[in-house]
């Protein structure tokens, strides 16, 4: 068992690995489309983290994020999207510090070792330099020239990130780049670095696991003050929200006339986002205040007390959640829907999770590090569940079917928006230039729109590198000359 494991920790597997994974992403990224090649490298990433060591497969933990990288794999395959490809990051830096230092339960303790591990992870190769020089003065032998690259290797790679942005802002030192050979270009070099800095920290990063890593006052944070304090905030905090949620309730859903010169869209727009924030600063202060497995004390009946007026409280808030969210979708029926707007409502809704999970906490009597930890948990699947959902096709969807040009109560339909959403949008983009539309600059501009956007797919699937399942999709039901 020993020789077996022995080869995967030698160095020279470390950087035969490495390069193959420079040189891999060299070949299929560097100035090519991204299609179903991030698939292909994240399962080499993985494939590498394994052969390493492939300690994270002993543990349920560490099989439930090998499974979920397999989805991730999978949703990579059919669309290579932001999200996508940062919980993927996430997940092989978790697998690489359960590998190197065990599964942690807490939530707080997780995302403290994720730092830890990010800073190390650029820093590594001086770190291991420094160590192999050490190795060899024990045993007598000297090498300069590894010390010198242990010396200026950081220095380098710094002045290379920075001799990138200076080409990118001056166009005089893009110029002088732009005389270099291509399999030299800046640019290019600048990505092998940080690939390979990347990949070696992923490997090589080793962490000293700490039991409790952060500070006894972080992990258990005292409550805000007395019962009686409690109940008096609570009374003044349930008057003024009270306000609120009675002027919703006449102005949104009853419909009553809103004040000359308002319309409903910008009552709407002006409290979507402040209501959140209200609701956070609410949460915050429960959390604080109750800090779960509180028992029978002196103070018992003002702690009751505190306990009924904050589920009222909580109730409230989860009305001014609801309120938010209707807010936003007056606003998204006026004007039209953006992926920053569908973000929002996806947050409204775990913030209103969030509040479902407080209620229970104090009836429960749990503590923070549960809540925390069952709200990541709520999180993480509703993130990794929008990893395989098409939104951008959906927000094309939207606005071409409410848009003012085909009779909708939304705003006149934004093509250059709907451009920039890329080819998942050219299935409503066909629909729109179906219709018929009574001005002949939209509908001319429509045509163009999708005659681009089918020439931008054209270009992505014509090379193997840029093919997706959704790209081959929409390729397929693009009709024919």
């Amino acid at each position: 068992m020993t020789s077996e494991l022995s080869w995967r920790r030698r160095t020279a597997f470390l950087f035969a690995v490495c390069l193959g994974l420079v040189v891999l992403a060299d070949w299929l990224f560097y100035r090519q489309p991204i299609g179903w090649t991030a698939s292909l490298y994240a399962l080499a990433l993985v494939a590498a983290v394994t052969l390493r060591n492939g300690r994270y497969l002993r543990t349920w933990p560490g099989r439930i994020i090998a499974a979920g990288m397999g989805g991730i794999v999978v949703s990579l395959l059919i669309e290579p999207g932001v999200l996508a490809v940062t919980l993927g990051l996430m997940g092989l830096v978790t697998l690489a510090i359960i590998d190197r230092g065990g599964w942690t339960h807490g939530v707080a303790s997780l995302a403290f070792r994720w730092v830890r591990f990010l800073g190390h992870m650029m820093v590594q190769p001086v770190h291991d330099a420094r160590l192999q020089e050490r190795w060899q003065r024990s045993r007598g032998e000297r090498f300069p020239a590894l010390r010198a690259f242990g010396r200026w290797f950081i220095p380098v790679v710094l002045s290379a990130v920075f001799v990138g942005l200076f080409a990118l802002a001056n166009p005089i030192i893009s110029d002088w780049l732009g005389r270099l050979p291509e399999h030299f270009a800046i640019l290019r070099m600048v990505m092998w670095v940080l690939v390979g800095l990347s990949v070696w920290g992923l490997l090589r990063v080793r962490l000293r696991r700490q039991k409790n890593p952060l500070p006894t006052h972080a992990r258990a944070l005292p409550a805000l003050g007395r019962a009686d304090l409690i109940v008096r905030c609570l009374i003044a905090f349930n008057a003024v929200f009270a306000v609120q949620t009675l002027l919703d309730l006449w102005y949104l859903w009853g419909g009553a006339s809103l004040p000359e010169g308002m319309s409903y869209a910008a009552y709407a727009h002006r409290g979507a986002y402040p209501l959140v924030a209200t609701a956070l600063l609410a949460g915050i202060f429960v959390i604080l205040t109750f800090r779960g497995g509180h028992r029978d004390t002196p103070e018992r009946r003002g702690w009751t007390t505190a306990r009924r007026l904050c589920y009222l409280w909580i109730a409230q808030n989860i009305l001014l959640m609801i309120s938010a969210a209707y807010r936003l979708g007056i606003y998204i029926d006026n004007y039209s829907l953006t992926r920053w707007r569908i973000a929002a409502a996806i947050w409204m809704g775990l913030v209103a999770v969030g509040f479902v999970w407080l209620i229970w906490r104090i009836i429960a009597r749990r503590d923070n590090r549960w809540l925390l930890q069952v709200n990541a948990i709520t999180a993480a699947i509703v993130l990794y569940a929008c990893c395989f959902v098409n939104f951008d096709g959906i927000i094309a969807d939207y606005n071409v079917r409410h848009c003012a040009e085909v009779g909708g109560r939304g705003a006149p339909i934004d093509l250059a928006y709907l451009e920039s959403l890329g080819a998942e949008a050219l299935p409503a983009i066909r629909w729109l230039e179906e219709r018929p539309i009574d001005d002949r600059n939209v509908q001319a501009e429509t045509r163009l729109v999708a005659l681009r956007l089918e020439d931008r797919l054209n270009n992505s699937m014509s090379d193997w590198r840029g093919w997706t399942i959704r790209r081959a999709a929409l390729l397929a039901s693009t009709p024919k000359p």
